[in-house]
């Protein structure tokens, strides 16, 4: 079934890649620039287009590390967001109306289309491809809900439905609208993370979604990012706006709208890194202001210039990979790593991001049309890139002269028929086992599928339970977080629990009491959210009045 496009979206990766309009001015230019010639000795000529297995070989990965093809056209076509559903399928958004020439024509031609990828014959490569929704107007983002699929298409967040089982949607129905998108590309929400306290947040997004019953309430909050949301394992957010590769939300960004005359909100975001150095495996002379003095070194981009769809690595199947914040690069055609570490000073907490592999990159490439624009976790405990496989990445309402020759010269407006989706696992390892169809699981295994070592099942867990209410779930969770000792799982039990409306006021208080040597703080600063969430205010009162008093900066911080 085709449904008719809500709306018109005009989408930007990252601020420094590649297209626009005509051969002399271009939309980016600015008005006194002058756009130089780079060094000759800068200068590449060539950009070859090439096939899936050709392109895996210009990868460089660091030492430990192995990248394998999971699918590639004619199987998937520009895709740009990946999700992951309860039975392990590979859900995809291919936003093959971006920029399909140089000048951007046909951005409003219903070619956006969410695909379902399934591995047939368990060999760890998809075989089988399924369009659940077609004739959308650049689509942008997804996420599992109840019984369908949430789809953002500005400027609409719909909710879209197979009733008959075909495996193709034939419902849908518009929950929210106001999503950018239609006039600056730079600037529209996706992302659509199921978050640790049961809601569906964006990037660039100036609400978040709270599941209530079968319907969505929009809750306000700071609508800053860019491309792509993750979140670690205690429920901080993260964003890379382009050149910024990490941003961190040290709180939740919901307080950050409640004052509407308040300018800034201390922790929402803050910079996680500092250190915006890159290490690109090629010339990279097509991004779009090379021509301005330090945004290449030696010929190749210098600092982060296209950052987009960080991942927060909380798994276990990668052990040294735990604890990282990964972040796609499009210009520079790579992934970048970060290792996160937490510091504290006299007057703020913070996480800090130090680059984990020394002068070099994580994952590079030599091929100029790897543009990586999406990463991801699987259950598996592997990670997952999205490729959107393209020369012209950069959208037309930016794109410089300069970088306009570049495309020109080099042929870099094709293919747009591309795409690739990447897996990165420990070498030697081979493709990863199944995690499980938690589709087909009581109640009782989604419980203790809230203990696996990997957040992407806990989160689907956690989301299947909230979602049915389950009462055989409920009462094994209960049991689970009395035996819990990790306070990551701790909290995946105390959010289920929550989002079930099954958590008491005696529950609450006994956690926000407990200073014992065990007692973790970030236990008591989520007891107090959850409280805000689920008590009146006369109960809350007497566990705030406790909370102010914390020995924990945190805590106090949290009940103000």
């Amino acid at each position: 079934m085709r449904f008719r496009p809500c709306g018109l979206v005009i989408f930007s990766f990252a601020t420094s890649v590649a297209c626009v309009t005509t051969t002399l001015a271009q939309n980016g230019d600015r008005v006194g620039e002058t756009q130089g010639e780079l060094p000759a000795a800068w200068q590449t000529t060539s950009a070859p287009i090439r096939s899936a297995i050709d392109e895996l070989a210009t990868f460089d990965i660091v030492d430990g590390y192995e990248i394998q093809l999971v699918a590639s056209e004619p199987l998937v076509e520009a895709p740009v967001a990946i999700k992951f559903g309860a039975d392990g399928r590979m859900w995809v958004v291919e936003m093959r109306g971006y920029m399909r020439d140089a000048n951007g024509a046909g951005e409003t031609e219903r070619l956006g289309r969410i695909k379902v990828l399934t591995d047939t014959d368990g060999d760890g490569t998809m075989d089988k491809a399924v369009i659940f929704l077609d004739g959308l107007v650049m689509p942008r983002a997804i996420a599992q809900w109840r019984d369908g699929l949430l789809v953002i298409e500005p400027p609409n967040l719909l909710f879209c439905r197979d009733t008959d089982g075909d495996g193709k949607a034939d419902e849908s129905r518009i929950l929210a609208s106001g999503f950018a998108g239609q006039e600056s590309p730079e600037h529209a929400g996706n992302g659509l993370y199921f978050t640790l306290d049961n809601t569906f947040t964006c990037s660039q997004h100036p609400f978040r979604f709270v599941p209530n019953g079968d319907t969505l309430l929009a809750e306000p909050v700071s609508p800053h990012g860019q491309w792509g949301i993750s979140e670690d394992a205690v429920g901080r957010l993260y964003y890379s706006p382009n050149s910024d590769p990490l941003l961190v939300d040290f709180l939740p960004k919901q307080y950050a709208t409640r004052n509407e005359n308040q300018k800034s909100f201390q922790g929402v975001p803050m910079r996680a890194a500092t250190d915006m150095r890159v290490y690109p495996s090629h010339l990279t002379p097509g991004v779009n202001r090379a021509y301005q003095k330090g945004v290449l070194k030696d010929g190749k981009l210098a600092t982060f210039t296209g950052a987009c769809s960080p991942l927060i690595y909380e798994g276990v199947a990668m052990e040294d990979m735990r604890g990282c914040a990964l972040v796609c690069e499009v210009a520079g055609n790579l992934v970048h790593r970060y290792r996160l570490s937490e510091m504290s000073s006299d007057n703020a907490d913070t996480v800090v991001a130090t680059p984990a592999d020394g002068d070099r990159s994580f994952w590079t490439s030599t091929d100029e049309r790897f543009r990586p624009v999406f990463c991801t976790a699987g259950a598996d405990g592997a990670v997952y890139v999205a490729d959107m496989y393209r020369g012209i990445i950069q959208h037309r309402n930016f794109m410089t002269t300069f970088l306009r020759k570049q495309v020109d010269a080099r042929g870099l407006a094709q293919p747009v028929d591309a795409g690739r989706i990447w897996r990165v696992v420990r070498k030697g390892s081979g493709a990863p086992k199944p995690a499980g169809d938690l589709s087909k699981m009581t109640g009782v295994q989604l419980a203790g599928a809230l203990l696996s070592g990997e957040k992407p099942m806990r989160e689907t867990a956690r989301r299947l339970i909230v979602e049915s209410r389950d009462a055989a779930a409920i009462e094994a969770v209960r049991a689970k977080l009395v035996e819990a000792v990790t306070s990551h799982i701790k909290l995946e039990l105390l959010w289920t629990l929550a989002g079930c409306a099954a958590i008491n006021r005696a529950t609450i208080e006994d956690l926000v009491g407990d200073f014992s040597a065990a007692s973790d703080p970030v236990i008591r600063v989520h007891a107090i959210r959850i409280a805000e969430r689920t008590l009146t205010q006369a109960e809350i009162a007497g566990i705030l009045a406790r909370a102010i008093e914390d020995p924990d900066r945190a805590v106090r911080v949290q009940a103000v």
